[in-house]
């Protein structure tokens, strides 16, 4: 089935047939199912905290960060194609006639391209967009005005002018401000230089990054560095890698056969944030604040952000505190009663969310003894969520794994 071009391919991604198999073998018949038992609410999977532990939980983080190495990771390797969908096909159909014109105008909805010319002012991107006019000798309101869409999109998506859509998102203009704006990349900036420096001050930072935009983040860190070092009292140290070959996922075409490029070789997709934990298990820190790249805030509401980050630092603290001193006694094997195995198995339910298959009994002490071992050894992840007001997108939910049951989350598994 695979020449020795795709087997050449193979190795050098990392990735062994059997895999490439199993993967083309869920194209033809489907992935399997996680096995949802209920969604999880307060007291069932999620810890509220109130305004006097939001603030205990920061003193705990603020009294221990001078003695720890922070981190914050940001996976922005994802493109900005998606983003602009809606432009581009405008971009492509749009023609410039007086039916298309007044069709235009018969939409004015919130979500319409009518409200998006209408308000092209108010987007952070719109004084590059005008200076970029200008370089082409183009007048941006003056085009506006003559009704150019075609040509204003152009400019602000293709190589002709910004290239937005050919741009990573971390790498667009986000927010604007009275005299300035900033990128999704630089607003992380800012956050580390706020809630994760070090004792001398340095912020370290790490992004996952598309081979082809490294240069582009370095650019723009250059251009931005010494600004925001000198405004926040700090250093960034940033560091950027690339999401491994080897997680990459083959594509397919309708028949469920590989799909090949003009030059006959098989085309990979790279896998989601997921496949990023390899990256992050290179990293060495005692914390590590994760954050998707279009993720943030402008300043006027970063001060919740900030609290926030730091009571869920000061919650991991208070676990893993926990942790290591169950970890001592078990590995120690010192005074390990029936009520303290009972002690640590109620931890382990309430506080990591996940349950002991029914099978463990503690009158066997020996395999409980191993099964926690197992459990508490290892890293401990705490996740913030947001208030569920009706808005699309994954929640948090307990999910059935053989025989027993562990709390899930849309990105990923909270414990296990």
């Amino acid at each position: 089935m695979f020449s020795k071009q795709d087997l050449s391919l193979f190795q050098s991604k990392s990735i062994d047939t059997e895999r490439i198999d199993e993967q083309i073998n869920n194209f033809k018949n489907g992935f399997p199912k996680m096995k949802l038992k209920k969604p999880a609410t307060i007291d069932d999977g999620i810890s509220q905290i109130s305004d006097e532990e939001l603030e205990f939980y920061q003193e705990v983080f603020t009294a221990h960060a001078k003695k720890l190495s922070l981190l914050k990771f940001v996976p922005a390797s994802g493109a900005a194609t998606r983003m602009f969908k809606i432009l581009y096909d405008f971009l492509n159909t749009y023609q410039d006639t007086e039916d298309e014109y007044l069709k235009l105008l018969c939409d004015k909805g919130p979500e319409t391209m009518f409200n998006f010319f209408e308000r092209l002012e108010d987007f952070a991107f719109y004084g590059d967009l005008r200076n970029i006019a200008a370089e082409n000798d183009m007048d941006l309101e003056k085009m506006l005005d003559k009704n150019q869409f075609k040509q204003v999109l152009a400019l602000l998506l293709t190589k002709k002018g910004l290239n937005y859509a050919s741009l990573p998102k971390g790498l667009l203009k986000f927010h604007r401000y009275k005299h300035f704006s900033r990128t999704s990349f630089e607003e992380h900036l800012v956050e580390a230089l706020n809630y994760a420096k070090d004792t001398d001050g340095n912020a370290q930072i790490h992004l996952t990054v598309s081979e082809d935009h490294k240069e582009l983040f370095a650019d723009r860190l250059s251009k931005t560095r010494e600004t925001f070092e000198e405004k926040y009292n700090g250093t960034l140290n940033v560091a950027y890698s690339v999401q491994k070959p080897s997680t990459d996922t083959i594509a397919v075409d309708p028949n469920n056969e590989p799909f090949r490029n003009e030059d006959g070789s098989i085309l990979f997709r790279p896998g989601g944030h997921g496949a990023l934990i390899e990256n992050l298990n290179e990293l060495k820190a005692d914390i590590v604040f994760i954050k998707n790249i279009d993720n943030v805030v402008p300043d006027r509401l970063k001060e919740t952000t900030y609290q926030y980050k730091k009571a869920l630092a000061g919650v991991l603290l208070e676990y893993q505190a926990f942790l290591f001193d169950y970890l001592r006694m078990l590995e120690e094997d010192k005074n390990i009663t029936p009520e303290l195995l009972d002690e640590m198995l109620t931890f382990m339910e309430e506080k990591l969310c996940t349950k002991a298959p029914a099978s463990l009994k503690v009158e066997d002490q020996a395999k409980v003894k191993q099964y926690l071992i197992s459990k508490f050894n290892r890293p401990v992840r705490v996740c913030g969520m947001v208030i569920n007001e009706g808005e699309p997108g994954g929640g948090p939910f307990w999910v059935k794994k053989r025989r027993w049951i562990s709390f899930s989350t849309d990105c990923g598994r909270f414990t296990s």
